[in-house]
């Protein structure tokens, strides 16, 4: 049998004290002495009457070791490199100058047992004093004990698990100094050490519920818990008992009303879970984020059907369902999220942040939606217009068909108003362009020019020529014979102007080879900027 002792207390909401403990009152009538409040209010300015009590005291690290346990089904399990932290620490500092935080307990006791066969007993009840001031400075510090018999019951470890282990082992085998050599005697580390307690004291539920809470609210505000051991509150708990904390958890409360469709999952996809949750949380959107989440898993469970989906699958899910109108549009932007991952060959469950990944993904899906202006480069002939006019939105037609995320739109061939200035209006449509077409079968100077404006500004420039207009062209200059001039002007629409002779030009004599031609050109400069 082990006994602490320490300072019994509820922590509750105090008011300013108007009356003595039932016990101090029983105490006082059964001695017939008298009582004075307002005295007794100079030592007890402030009381509380619930709340969660504890017993506050001091013990050796041997002694709380050896009476206390982990409990597994939500105790983390010792981090070895956290525990090597804490034996270094206590090793080589001077002991006089080491400190070590409280360590947090939990007894559990049955309710229903006799009050004074309880193993937790207050001094003032155990001494024979007939002193009123004696009596009413003992119940104002409230110094208790609690005893253990250690081989039928253990307190629980809620915070310091590895402190405990650390200081217990150093009090009773010790400590290796150095880990790579032996466990000789001049190796050994051992030291029993005083440390500070808190037990809270709770009376005994079916499912734990007590237990799960204090851990939570222990470890949920600090270091972050595992996702198994956090839903374990809600999932193990008795609703009655925690009900008003559920409620008051937004965390907590929102996995307890999607309960029923997450509880089939296995831990990794409860891990995912509570990660995108508290990711969900901290978005701050005005949403009803339980018919949210209760769709998103929906969805993924669907997808769990049809193929062999990764848990991190389940964290995008739900967040492109925050952000989607509908479920349809979810199952939209699924989609394309599956081709950005397969076409970069991403590993989603690297990504620490479920944002994150979201964040890349919609601005690459923004740039692939965003308009794309193909702009035409060609000399004034009512035929030819038509014939590229028509290619161009066959061959949109068909692209967009194939990804109805791309977006194409031709700016009109050469319908500038009479009142504009048409340079400066070419211009502008070049630099808002992202593919410029040029047709070279004349030579125009202009469309040389606007060519020349596209290649400086980087544009994507496709270069095609109308076998049968050239020839018509050429035919042309047959009759002029002599005129060095002109003779030039022909060379160079035989041969291709030399800014331009050295680049790919393709020719074209009909209206589906023009589309090929271009078709094949607007898939390269998708694949050169990472979209298909």
């Amino acid at each position: 049998m082990t006994t602490l002792y320490g300072i019994m207390q509820y922590l509750g909401k105090c008011q300013e004290t108007q009356n003595i403990s039932q016990s101090l009152q029983d105490k006082l009538n059964h001695n017939n002495l008298n009582f004075n409040l307002d005295k007794y209010k100079t030592i007890k300015p402030f009381s509380t009457n619930n709340g969660i009590q504890v017993l506050r005291g001091f013990a050796d690290s041997l002694t709380l070791a050896s009476i206390s346990q982990t409990n597994e089904e939500y105790q983390r399990k010792i981090e070895p490199n956290h525990k090597r932290g804490i034996e270094e620490y206590l090793i080589k500092n001077a002991q006089d100058k080491i400190y070590f935080p409280e360590v947090t307990l939990l007894y559990e006791y049955d309710a229903s047992i006799d009050p004074e066969k309880l193993p937790i007993k207050f001094l003032i009840d155990e001494l024979d004093i007939k002193n009123v001031d004696t009596l009413a400075r003992l119940e104002v510090i409230g110094v208790a004990s609690l005893s253990i018999d250690e081989e039928k019951e253990k307190l629980y470890r809620l915070d310091g698990n590895h402190r405990l282990e650390v200081l217990g082992k150093a009090a009773s085998d010790g400590l290796k100094k150095n880990e790579t050599k032996r466990a000789t005697s001049n190796n050994i580390f051992q030291t029993n050490r005083m440390l500070s307690f808190c037990v809270i004291l709770v009376t005994k539920t079916q499912n734990l519920s007590y237990e799960h809470l204090y851990f939570y609210l222990l470890n949920s505000k600090s270091l972050p818990i595992n996702a198994i051991k956090t839903l374990d509150i809600i999932t193990k708990a008795d609703s009655g008992e925690l009900k008003e904390f559920v409620e008051s958890d937004k965390f907590l409360l929102l996995l307890d009303s999607i309960k029923k469709w997450w509880q089939d999952f296995d831990d990794k996809e409860k891990e995912v879970l509570i990660s995108v949750v508290n990711e969900m949380i901290r978005e701050k959107e005005e949403k009803d984020l339980s018919n949210i989440l209760k769709e998103a898993i929906g969805i993924y469970k669907g997808e769990k059907n049809l193929e062999n989906t990764q848990e991190s699958m389940l964290g995008i899910i739900c967040f492109l369902r925050l952000k989607a109108k509908d479920c349809d549009e979810t199952k939209e932007k699924l989609r394309y999220f599956k081709q950005w991952v397969g076409k970069f060959n991403y590993d989603i469950s690297h990504f620490k942040k479920i944002s994150d990944l979201y964040e890349s993904f919609i601005k690459y899906d923004e740039e692939i939606r965003r308009k794309r202006y193909i702009f035409v480069a060609m000399e004034f002939n009512q035929n030819y217009m038509g014939i590229y006019k028509s290619a161009i939105e066959n061959v949109i037609h068909r692209i967009q068909g194939e990804n109805n995320s791309l977006n194409f739109e031709l700016i009109p061939i050469m319908e500038q108003k009479s009142d504009v200035n048409i340079p400066r209006q070419i211009f502008e449509d070049i630099e808002k362009s992202d593919i410029v077409m040029v047709d070279i079968s004349t030579n125009n100077p202009n469309v040389m020019l606007e060519y020349g404006y596209a290649k400086g500004l980087g544009r994507y420039v496709i270069l095609t020529y109308c076998e049968e207009w050239k020839k018509a062209m050429l035919e042309d200059f047959e009759n002029i014979k002599g005129k060095k001039y002109l003779e030039k002007i022909k060379k160079d629409l035989e041969q291709k102007n030399f800014d331009v002779r050295v680049n790919n030009h393709q020719a074209w004599s009909k209206k589906d080879e023009l589309e090929n031609i271009l078709e094949r050109e607007m898939k390269e400069y998708l694949r050169n900027i990472g979209k298909t």
